[in-house]
């Protein structure tokens, strides 16, 4: 992102230019910046310590989070079919637990493994719930590119720095002539970033709360890609999570969010559900590569 978008943002003069945006909120995105990289850091690392059934469920910590900022910094106002559609979603949540249980595929990691994993995947839960809300907010009050470019600016700075403190022994130990790390590494990369780059497109139609909904449902696709790249065993219980998920979604977005100051609806109707949905196999690929 430093290199295509901060560098279209550096192209640009006077009030939306680079200079300018450093000089009059550089603090803001370097905040979210941090919260943001560390967010993936976390959530990545708490597959090292717990299980993916821990995961998928903690990991919806992130929808009480944007829900909470939603209503407080964004002011946006939820009506009661939003919060059945959030709780329907949620369901999902709970199919996917039990066909985990219920296949018991997974290995004991020890309880105090688990303990640390599940924390850690928690705060990186809040800290996305956090930096979807600000991205939100950034996006509609300035713009995609500013937003994207100067996440790629202090990102990068900021995952370098980290990569050498705490990861350089995992990374020199990597057989860098092996073409199948090689590829993990490049398809996540890859991924990863075509997934930021679509992610302000969905949030300035749906909002952030709405786009979290639709993230659940990258665990199907998960499977979908499981199945055919890694030969897992498909459970009936997902296919009722991916309808748990699919019909939350659509029944948060059939009624328009509004905001406080001004009562005016917020863009996010049913008719744009189709638009979230891609860029959930970018997210879903990015989970399958964590995982494996």
């Amino acid at each position: 992102m430093c290199l295509t978008f901060t560098t279209v943002l550096a192209c640009r003069t006077g009030d939306d230019g680079l200079l300018n945006v450093l000089k009059n909120r550089w603090w803001k995105y370097l905040i979210v910046s941090i919260l943001d990289v560390e967010a993936n850091y976390l959530v990545v690392k708490a597959y090292q310590y717990t299980t993916l059934t821990s995961i998928q469920l903690l990991d919806c910590f992130t929808i009480p989070v944007v829900l909470l900022l939603s209503w407080v910094v964004m002011r946006v106002r939820f009506k009661i079919i939003h919060i059945v559609g959030v709780s329907v979603s949620l369901m999902g949540i709970g199919c996917l637990v039990w066909a985990d249980a219920d296949s018991s595929k997974e290995v004991d990691k020890g309880v105090e493994s688990r303990l640390t994993g599940d924390m850690v995947c928690m705060a990186g839960a809040f800290f996305y719930g956090v930096t979807n809300v600000a991205e939100e907010h950034f996006i509609k009050k300035y713009d995609q590119i500013e937003f994207l470019g100067m996440l790629g600016l202090f990102g990068t700075v900021i995952s370098g720095f980290q990569l050498a403190l705490t990861e350089h022994p995992q990374v020199s130990s990597m057989n860098w002539h092996h073409w199948e790390e090689i590829g993990l590494v490049v398809a996540y990369s890859a991924a990863l970033y075509a997934f930021y780059a679509t992610v302000p497109l969905v949030l300035s139609s749906l909002g952030s709360t709405a786009f979290n909904l639709s993230l659940l449902s990258t665990d199907y696709y998960s499977l979908i890609a499981g199945v055919a790249l890694f030969r897992y065993k498909y459970h009936a219980l997902y296919a009722m999570s991916f309808v748990f998920f699919i019909s939350g979604t659509i029944i948060f977005c059939s009624k328009k969010t509004s905001r406080h100051n001004d009562g005016h609806p917020l863009r996010g109707t049913c008719s744009f559900c189709n638009s979230a949905y891609s860029v959930l196999f970018l997210h879903a690929a990015e989970v399958m590569i964590q995982a494996h």
